[in-house]
């Protein structure tokens, strides 16, 4: 009797122990690219990430925004989190001179954002950067205002004339007028939806001249066979949903 006891007990509680075991199989992920260069705070475990935005830099900014009375003001931003609250008025004053390096700067701010949002996934379809991240890249189109954005893509869709990957995380895809430097700077569940998804900082110049453009993206997929889908893109303002 008391060994058909002990026989019922083992067979209830065994699968409940194993299922906990193999909850989450793909921890979250991220590249060193993600830290501003002049900051020395640096995150171990993703719950770092809150004291890294908040973290001063070595350097300071000076940048004028207009205030309520219509008014320029000077402010001095020295972290992320003065940046991404002051983000906003940015837009609605003069270029300062540092733009470039600022807005570069606010796209790591924002991915380090990102990475707090994300969770351990149970499953992962995500593949390494190839050619054939290009051509599903070459599918997106932005729902957003701004021709820059909605059409950040568009170029991929002419054919790649040459690529070039220098790390697993980074590969560069040549077309007929653009040169496109994808680069992976995390990994994680962003959804819930216990699936891996992957966010990538993607910079595009063009030939033969100086413009050029930067945006963040946060990608997944189903299944190894489907292309990569949008979930977020972000650059200035406000982010754009995907599906």
């Amino acid at each position: 009797m008391d060994m058909k006891i002990i026989f019922v007990i083992l067979f209830i509680t065994a699968p409940s122990m194993l299922s906990a075991v193999e909850i989450y199989k793909y921890p979250i992920t991220w590249n060193d690219a993600i830290y501003l260069y002049h900051t020395k705070e640096k995150a171990k475990t993703v719950s770092d990430f809150s004291n890294v935005i908040k973290a001063e830099w070595g350097e300071k900014i000076q940048v004028k925004i207009k205030s309520s009375s219509n008014q320029f003001k000077s402010i001095t931003i020295s972290n992320c989190v003065q940046l991404m609250r002051n983000e906003d008025n940015l837009y609605s004053t003069e270029i300062p001179e540092n733009w470039v390096p600022l807005m570069g700067w606010l796209l790591n701010c924002k991915s380090m954002e990102y990475i707090l949002r994300m969770s351990p996934s149970k499953v992962s379809y995500i593949d390494k950067l190839t050619y054939k991240t290009a051509n599903d890249l070459s599918q997106i189109i932005l729902d957003s205002t701004h021709m820059e954005e909605k059409n950040f893509f568009v170029g991929l869709q002419s054919g790649i004339v040459s690529d070039r990957c220098y790390k697993a995380y980074q590969c560069q895809f040549e077309t007929k007028n653009e040169i496109y430097l994808v680069t992976v700077l995390g990994k994680g569940d962003l959804n819930k939806d216990g699936v891996e998804d992957i966010l990538l900082l993607v910079d595009v110049g063009y030939k033969g001249g100086t413009g050029g453009a930067s945006m963040g993206f946060i990608l997944t997929k189903n299944n190894h066979d489907e292309p990569l889908r949008l979930l977020r893109a972000f650059s200035r303002g406000k982010e754009i949903l995907g599906e």
